[in-house]
């Protein structure tokens, strides 16, 4: 499938800033032209986009989500908070450790990998919490943390 946008703004920080024109094959954007600029391969064939007054960013990233799962369910699921960060064009997510239980071992972090829904968000990340409030003091063991926080700490 070739699809083709025409007119969006294009902002993709230190990149592209102005009006492009963006190909894509399949799964890959394959150029990005100037509007000016003729197709590869022609424009027959192309679902063709109209994308004027609208922009078009690479994916976002929000580095401070509630997802509350474990926990507190009745707040917010993985499956409802991934699922609302990707129509809101978030690609990846990285999720405080306000959960119940706080996610600072191996199998808390087992049971949210394995949760429906988690991989609607491409990236998903979790924080950990070290119940003494340090770095490191009980998160080495979770097997991906990838940051600490110090989130719900009184």
């Amino acid at each position: 499938m070739r699809i083709l946008i025409k007119g969006a703004r294009v902002l993709d920080p230190g990149k592209q800033d102005g009006i492009k024109t963006i190909l894509i094959e399949g799964q890959t954007i394959a150029a990005v032209l100037d509007p000016s600029d003729p197709v590869p391969g022609g424009e027959a064939n192309l679902d063709v986009v109209n994308a004027d007054g609208l922009v078009l960013v690479p994916g976002l990233m929000d580095i401070h989500v509630h997802l509350r799962e474990p926990g507190h369910e009745y707040k917010e699921t993985i499956a409802t908070g991934t699922a609302a960060a990707a129509r809101g064009g978030f690609t990846a997510v990285c999720a405080m450790p306000n959960t119940q239980p706080v996610n600072d071992n191996a199998q808390v972090t087992g049971f949210i990998l394995e949760r429906p829904g988690l991989l609607k968000v491409p990236g998903c990340i979790r924080w950990v919490r070290s119940p003494e409030g340090r770095p490191g003091a009980s998160c080495r063991n979770t097997g991906y943390a990838a940051g600490w926080d110090r989130s719900g700490i009184r």
